[in-house]
This record gives C-alpha cells, sequence and structure tokens, in this order.
C-alpha cells in the first residue's frame, strides 16, 4: 500500500500536474473518496493526499445524497447497496479536503468542492445553502456547481440540474445562494487557517492492523468547537519543532491526536517521541500502538508518559487544557465554527447545522479585539452584542437551523444588536391563493381561497405541483405597533419572496424566513402578497428523490408582525 500509493501520486497525478504546469494550467479535481475509499485501494486510490499533492488545489465531490441534513450519526440509507457512512461523509470528508488546502502550500489554501449533484429533482435550494455553509465553515473555498444539461427535460441523468431548460422554478434564485457564497468564500480566501490541535491521517494504521477511523475523532472534535486539521504521517515527519508547537509548511499546532492504532511507522514513533520531548501533546485515543510496520514490538522508551484517553473524553481533556480555540457557554455539538486569519484581522463563521433546533449561546472568541457580524446575503454588517470575559471578546449569538453568520474583528466597538420588544400578533383572515409553473411565471392561475394555511400538496389537483404559490391578504394593524417590526412567515417550503403595501421586502432561501417590515407596514389596511417556491420534487419523483426528506410545500405559518 504504501509504494502503491506513491507511485499513484507519482505516475498519474504527478504526470498529469507536470503536462499542465508545462502549459501555464491549473489542475484540479477529486477522487472516489466514498465511504472510507480515499484510504483503499479498488475504486479508491489509496491514500488520498499522496493522491491528490500534485494538483493546484484540494479536491472533493460531494453527491448522491451523502451529505443531509441530521444524518450524521452512522450508516444511512442510500442508493448503494451498504447505504453511506454518515460520520465519515458528515465529519470527515470536508475536513479532509480542507485540511490539504491549507497544508500544502501550492494549493494556497484552496480546497475545491464539487458540489449539489445527483440528490435527486428534491434536491431545491435551502438544501444547497445548507450543503454550502457545511463546506464553507469547514474550509472549502472554490465550488463547482453540480449541474447543467443539454438534453430535454426531465434528463434523468444526475438531477437536479440547475435550469431544467427552464423547468426549474427556483433557478431564479441561484443568483441569490451563489453571491452569498462568493461573498463568504472571498472573507475565507488569502490568509491562514487556525488551529491549535493536528489529528493523524489514518491511512497507515488501517494498512497495518486493528485501527480507528480518522472521522470519529474529528466528530468529537468538531461538537466541541476544537480547530483541526487532518494531517498525513509523510507531513508529520517533515514537521518543524518549536517552542511547545510544530509547524507543517507555515501551519502551526500544539498538539497532536492520534486515532487507535494497533501498528505505526517506526519514524513516526520517533516523531512522536521527539514531539513530547519539546513540549507538545501528544493524545493518543484507545490505547498505544504494539508494533510497527516490520512487525517489531514498539520500544517501550518511545511512548514513555504518553497521554492515553477514551475516544468519549479526549476532546474533553484537550479543552480544559486550553487547547480549543473557541468556548460555548453550553455544549454545543451542532455550532460548527471556523476560524480564519486575515491581515487585517480574524474571522469568525459560525454554522447552525441541526435541521431543527434554534441554537442560543455565549461564544468566547480567541481574541480580545472588538467584532462586527457579517450578513453575506444582505452584504452588510451588523451589530452584535459582545461583552469582555476573562480577557477574550464573548459574543450571543442566536442562529436558526440553517442559518450561519460571519464574525469579523473591528477597530471600533460596535454597538449592542438590537432587542426586539413586544408582543407578536399574528396575522390571520382568507388567503387568496394562486399558482404559476416555472414556465408560466410570473402569470397565475386564477385565485381561489384558504380559511387557514395548510399544505398545498394535500389540496386536491396539487399533490404534484412543483413551481411558485402565490398568497395574498389585507389585514388591520393598530398605529401603536409600527415603531419598528419585523415579518415572521413561519415554517416555509421553501424560497418566500415578500411584499407589503407594493414595497419588496426581499427574499429568503432557508430559515429563519424573517423580513424588516417597519419602513412597509402602515396604520390601518396592510397588503400582504408572498410568493413561495417550491422544487421539482413533488412533479419529478425521481429514484434518487426517494432518499429525500418531502416536506409540505407552500407557507404553512403562523404568520407574526412582532
Amino acid at each position: 500500500m504504501d509504494i502503491v500509493s506513491r507511485m499513484y501520486g507519482e505516475a498519474f497525478t504527478g504526470t498529469l500536474a507536470a503536462w499542465c504546469r508545462e502549459r501555464g494550467v491549473e489542475y484540479i479535481g477529486h477522487l472516489i473518496e466514498d465511504n472510507n475509499a480515499h484510504a483503499r485501494l479498488g475504486y479508491g486510490a489509496g491514500h488520498f493526499f499522496r493522491a491528490i499533492w500534485e494538483q493546484d488545489m484540494a479536491g472533493i465531490d460531494v453527491v448522491l445524497n451523502q451529505i443531509m441534513p441530521g444524518m450524521d450519526k452512522g450508516p444511512f440509507k442510500s442508493m448503494t447497496a451498504k447505504g453511506w457512512d454518515g460520520e465519515f461523509f458528515h465529519y470527515g470528508l470536508a475536513k479532509m479536503g480542507a485540511s490539504l488546502g491549507h497544508l500544502d502550500p501550492k494549493k494556497l489554501n484552496r480546497t475545491m468542492c464539487e458540489v449539489y449533484g445527483a440528490y435527486g429533482w428534491a434536491e431545491g435550494i435551502k438544501l444547497m445553502k445548507w450543503i454550502t455553509d457545511h463546506m464553507l465553515v469547514r474550509g472549502g473555498t472554490h465550488f463547482v456547481p453540480h449541474a447543467f444539461s443539454p438534453k430535454e427535460f426531465p434528463d434523468p441523468d444526475c438531477p437536479p440540474h440547475l435550469d431544467a431548460r427552464g423547468h426549474n422554478p427556483q433557478y431564479r434564485f441561484m443568483n441569490v445562494l451563489f453571491d452569498y457564497l462568493n461573498r463568504v468564500s472571498h472573507l475565507l480566501n488569502g490568509g491562514q487557517h487556525v488551529a491549535n490541535v493536528g489529528l493523524l491521517y489514518h491511512a497507515e494504521a488501517e494498512w497495518l492492523g486493528e485501527y480507528m477511523l480518522f472521522q470519529k475523532p474529528a466528530k468529537e472534535l468538531a461538537q466541541q468547537q476544537i480547530e483541526f486539521d487532518v494531517i498525513p504521517v509523510d507531513l508529520i515527519l517533515e514537521a518543524k519543532l518549536g517552542n511547545s508547537t510544530y509547524t507543517v509548511n507555515g501551519q502551526s499546532f500544539s498538539a497532536l491526536v492520534i486515532p487507535y492504532a494497533e501498528a505505526l511507522p517506526q519514524a513516526l514513533l520517533e516523531v512522536v517521541k521527539a514531539f513530547t520531548d519539546a513540549g507538545i501533546l501528544v493524545q493518543f485515543i484507545d490505547g498505544l500502538p504494539v508494533r510497527n510496520e516490520l512487525g517489531e514490538p514498539v520500544d517501550g522508551v518511545l511512548l514513555e508518559h504518553m497521554a492515553v484517553s477514551s475516544l468519549e473524553d479526549f476532546s474533553i481533556q484537550l479543552k480544559k487544557g486550553g487547547y480549543h480555540d473557541v468556548q460555548t457557554s453550553e455544549h454545543q455539538p451542532y455550532l460548527r465554527s471556523y476560524h480564519y486569519r486575515q491581515a487585517e484581522g480574524d474571522v469568525y463563521m459560525f454554522f447552525n447545522e441541526d435541521p431543527y433546533k434554534v441554537i442560543e449561546t455565549t461564544v468566547t472568541l480567541s481574541g480580545d479585539r472588538p467584532v462586527v457580524a457579517y450578513d453575506g446575503f444582505a452584504n452588510q454588517m451588523l451589530p452584535v452584542t459582545q461583552a469582555e470575559s476573562s480577557g477574550r471578546t464573548a459574543v450571543t449569538l442566536t442562529l436558526h437551523p440553517y442559518e450561519s453568520i460571519v464574525i469579523l474583528e473591528s477597530r471600533e466597538e460596535s454597538e449592542a444588536a438590537p432587542r426586539l420588544k413586544g408582543t407578536a400578533t399574528e396575522i390571520a383572515g382568507e388567503w387568496t391563493v394562486s399558482f404559476a409553473s416555472a414556465t408560466a411565471y410570473p402569470a397565475f392561475s386564477s385565485g381561489q381561497t384558504l380559511i387557514s394555511l395548510e399544505d398545498i400538496s394535500r389540496l386536491e389537483g396539487k399533490k404534484r405541483f412543483s413551481g411558485t404559490i402565490r398568497y395574498e391578504l389585507s389585514f388591520i394593524l393598530e398605529e401603536e405597533a409600527l415603531a419598528a417590526a419585523v415579518l415572521d412567515l413561519g415554517r416555509v417550503y421553501e424560497v418566500a419572496e415578500v411584499t407589503v403595501n407594493g414595497q419588496y421586502l426581499g427574499v429568503k432561501i432557508c430559515p429563519p424566513y424573517i423580513f424588516d417590515a417597519g419602513s412597509a407596514l402602515r396604520a390601518g389596511e396592510n397588503h400582504l402578497v408572498i410568493e413561495v417556491t417550491n422544487n421539482l420534487g413533488k412533479q419529478e419523483q425521481d429514484y434518487l428523490s426517494q432518499y429525500m426528506i418531502q416536506e409540505p410545500s407552500g407557507l404553512l405559518g403562523p404568520v407574526k408582525i412582532q
């Protein structure tokens, strides 16, 4: 495996890279990483880092429902016989790719992801946004959207197709997602990832005996908001030692986590001893190796006084030792964080990866400078509630499911984020509802009346409707409620555009569906128009979409003004 995986990198990737560089072309791509194939032969290349080392960006691929909100706990059903390894795809894949982008100088901190492909027509822009943030918050920087098809609709090859020959009702909103992606990715480019912990890539351990997959400790680190990079043995052997740190191509770490391995290469064991002698924490999980790659017993002197913890406890021990980067006021297993350093200051990204629960927490950052929040959709700075905590800046966060925020260090104090006061008033009445397919929009059918909001797909004749649903309602508002107000649509599936009294309030492609409405509302009668656009999953019930959750269609509410 050692010989073959090196030869693959040299003879295949290296040959292509040399050809490209002679012609001034950057060479990017990805492997088949599925279900841990990245460290195996067969349809894998044997060693992820060696196989694409010569490329100009790190590269990964996400297809076929591999990453799904809430499906991170173990194997789940897919189009493959064995299903998908949820732990690998959610906690291993993107971190593995981004780590190579950080650690190889020729890659310039760049990691490419081919994304969105072959999920089925039921993948809408809401899920695309969740997958986008999943990648950004792990260090993905460049994206190749999959896919366009020149064939007649519906082409069964790897949907969803982004335009679908004019049949995708959400295609007109793709720029909203891609503008957001480009803005946030820009902030996470051109600087350096900040991490204290290196996590050993498990390939050699798998080749030599009993082993632990690297994504198992990666999951524990992610759920404790401990920044890390996945590092292969080859780069550990080349690391430069400093004062209680080791550096790999300019990226410095103060701890090395080694997943359980029955055997490890002798050269690595000797470097590990040098690490501990230099004051670097080497944390073994679930036991020490007993032999090297030649089958020889490990010299006990090499592993004297090494730290050994269980998989359940090691990340907590790292936090107690100060190896974490940010600290939450309580355990938040589905809050994802990413720390990036630019010349002007540090950038933190936070993302609520839980598909259902709101996260409310206080996050203590690693620095002491004041901060502002950045809304990548609106492209504007926002005030943020912050305070000093033990010499560091502590930020109060409230993130709804699917919601993310970027926190930027600032030279000036920011005002506190405003708090909504007063009561929430539900808007009710008879809704006039009309429909338009993607090809017909903006021409709507004649309206019908709904006494209360409900799943549109339960209405007669609308079970398989895909397109835009237009809701209209007039309501009375008391004058004292107008000082400042937001409009909260509640549950929506899945893109919402709002107009109040002829004033366009904007578009939301994912939760929370909350709009600033104060400037548009008036005392007395108001006219509200909400357009909700679902995806093609209702109309085109294809093979791949059987693995997607079919959510209720339309505006479900309750719609409230606060």
